[in-house]
């Protein structure tokens, strides 16, 4: 069974244009989450993402309005 050991490989990485690519993706999903994460930080910011996004899951719905109870209530 010593044959069936898998490699592990590092795709994209160095300074290759897919490597470039990948980084520069994981670089724009920071900044849309932290983008998200303060816009949620408030009750009114809360309110203001769930009437401007069309199709928000039933299970991030329930967390948001308990969040925006939560925040409300402090």
């Amino acid at each position: 069974m010593a044959g069936l050991e898998k490699k592990v490989m590092y795709r994209y990485s160095g300074n290759g244009k897919f490597a470039v690519r990948k980084q520069e993706k994981q670089q724009e999903a920071i900044e849309r989450n932290t983008a998200y994460q303060k816009m949620i930080s408030t009750p009114d910011g809360i309110t203001k993402y769930i009437s401007g996004t069309d199709n928000i899951g039933h299970k991030q719905m329930k967390v948001l309005v308990n969040l925006q109870k939560k925040l409300n209530n402090k």
